[in-house]
Formats: C-alpha cells, sequence, structure tokens
C-alpha cells in the first residue's frame, strides 16, 4: 500500500479503482499467511503491546516504500549526463548498508570479535549459501525494479508467499491452515485482476 501511494505521489503513477481495491486485498492476504505462519512459532503471542508492534510494522514498511520508490526513481531518471550503471547504483546504495552493519558490530562486540567477524572466520558454508541468495535477490530485485516497477515486485512477493508456503508444505509437512487458505483466496485474484486490464 506504501509502495503503491509513494509511486503515486512521486512517480506520478496512476492506478484506477480496481488497482487501489486489489493492492489493499493483497496486503491483507499476505498479512493473513504471515500472520498465520507466526503463530506457530509463538511469534505473536509473545507480544503484550499490539498498538506498537502495528506502528513499528508500518512504519518498517514505509521506510522500506520509500527506498523502493527513491532507488526506482535514480534507475529511470531521465538526465542528459550519463548514468551509473545498476551494479554501480547496488554498490553505492550498499554502501551505507556496510557502514552500518560495521558500527553495529563495533558497537556490541570487542576489537578482536570485530577482527574475526571481518575476515569471514566464524562463517558455515550454509551462511555463505545464504549470502549468495541474499546477493542475488538483490540483483534480482534491482533487475525487477528497473524494468517493471515496485508495485508488480509487491504483486510478484505476494505470490512468491503463497509458492514458499506451498513448498514447505511438501517438503517439510508444514501444516495447511485455515489462514493460508483464507490469504491464499484474497492474494491470488489480486494479483490477477491488478494485472488483467479487462476486468
Amino acid at each position: 500500500i506504501f509502495t503503491a501511494i509513494l509511486s503515486a505521489l512521486i512517480l506520478n503513477r496512476r492506478y484506477n479503482i480496481k488497482q487501489w481495491v486489489c493492492i489493499v486485498l493483497l496486503s491483507f492476504g499476505v498479512s493473513i499467511v504471515l500472520v498465520g505462519e507466526s503463530d506457530d512459532h509463538g511469534g505473536y503471542r509473545q507480544s503484550n503491546n499490539f498498538f506498537l508492534g502495528v506502528s513499528s510494522v508500518c512504519f518498517a514498511s514505509f521506510l522500506g516504500a520509500s527506498a523502493g520508490v527513491y532507488f526506482e526513481t535514480l534507475l529511470k531518471r531521465q538526465s542528459n549526463e550519463e548514468q551509473p550503471s545498476l551494479w554501480m547504483r547496488n554498490l553505492q546504495l550498499s554502501f551505507f548498508s556496510v557502514m552500518l552493519a560495521l558500527m553495529n558490530s563495533w558497537w556490541n562486540k570487542s576489537i578482536a570479535n570485530l577482527t574475526d567477524d571481518l575476515i569471514f572466520l566464524r562463517f558455515t558454508p550454509l551462511v555463505y549459501v545464504q549470502l549468495c541468495l541474499f546477493a542475488l535477490g538483490g540483483l534480482l530485485v534491482a533487475a525487477v525494479t528497473k524494468y517493471t516497477d515496485n508495485v508488480l515486485k509487491g504483486l510478484a512477493t505476494g505470490f512468491s508467499v503463497i509458492f514458499s508456503t506451498i513448498v514447505s508444505i511438501f517438503l517439510f509437512g508444514t501444516p495447511l491452515k485455515t489462514t493460508f487458505v483464507v490469504g491464499t483466496l484474497l492474494i491470488v485474484p489480486s494479483i490477477y485482476f491488478f494485472s488483467n486490464e479487462t476486468y
């Protein structure tokens, strides 16, 4: 929802009423699926302050949407001067994340531990696999943003929630829950009707 609002305000995108309804329904559907999965791990039952939790999630969503729309603005900005490549944009934007991560490590650990972390001595092979997946995911998001837009990326993310849950059901025996079925019944039609102009 925040991505669509910021895209309309900053990038002058126009969405019709049907598309706004689809975006809202998609958001509710993804929320229902994710809350249902988190309940299995006791994630939401341990919270004592519902308002603080919802406010934090909304603020994090707003920041994520702002970053996505800003990145899209950088990628698609028309200018007479030559623009940096997609790779260079990713390096420029990741610089701040690296600096914040280093400051956090320095703040929470001794210099000896920081040195160990900097040269990756404590990483297991599974951590390297996860780092590669995150890096490839970041490049994929950048490519999707360059050639489509952030709202379509959000639709794809909604579908990926369903897909990963289905894979989890078959591979790990995750039980099929009512929240997943309800969320799916909101997500799939939302994606279809948002993308299909004939309805």
